[in-house]
């Protein structure tokens, strides 16, 4: 059997990273997140067309983490407490973060494609207004994984708005 090991770097194996503005440079390591929607607003006319509403939706999504990785832990356990109720204190007024998805460009072999060496830009996305709704704390099974202590949590965020900044490493795509 497989034993799981929480590796101190495992940036060479991830494919992106998660930044929240606001928090110290915590490089968050996610195991997965779901795909995540932009959408425009329709409206339905009389006439029964549709045209755009020009305005993008809102949306949400799932994330795995490692629970056990204190940093990425803290971070979204901070995060999480921001929007909560605290009594007299009330929800936090900066609960709402933007954050960045970078893309680690991994693609080599082919002209016009660039390896994790080049000085490709990476691509990223901007979320815009994100905040946590749903934490899940792992569970417990003292026969998974030999009982090393890998465990994955799940959260479920909020956002307002995503954008994808473009940054092509192909001169023709950033002559457009």
């Amino acid at each position: 059997m497989r034993k799981a090991v929480l590796e101190g770097n495992i940036f060479p194996k991830a494919k992106q990273r998660f930044l929240v503005d606001g928090f110290p440079d915590a490089e968050i390591l996610d195991i997965t997140r779901d795909t995540i929607e932009m959408a425009l607003g329709v409206i339905e006319l009389p006439d029964q067309t549709r045209v755009p509403g020009g305005r993008r939706r809102s949306g949400e999504f799932t994330k795995t983490f490692h629970f056990a990785d204190d940093e990425t832990r803290a971070v979204y356990l901070r995060w999480f407490s921001m929007s909560q109720d605290r009594g007299d204190r009330g929800v936090d007024p900066t609960y709402k973060r933007n954050a960045t998805i970078i893309f680690l460009r991994l693609f080599q072999g082919s002209p016009g494609t660039y390896n994790s060496g080049s000085d490709a830009p990476p691509l990223r996305a901007r979320l815009f207004g994100c905040w946590i709704s749903r934490m899940t704390i792992p569970d417990f099974d003292m026969n998974a994984d030999e009982g090393d202590g890998t465990c994955i949590a799940e959260i479920t965020m909020q956002f307002d708005d995503v954008d994808i900044e473009e940054q092509s490493a192909l001169p023709a795509l950033n002559a457009r």
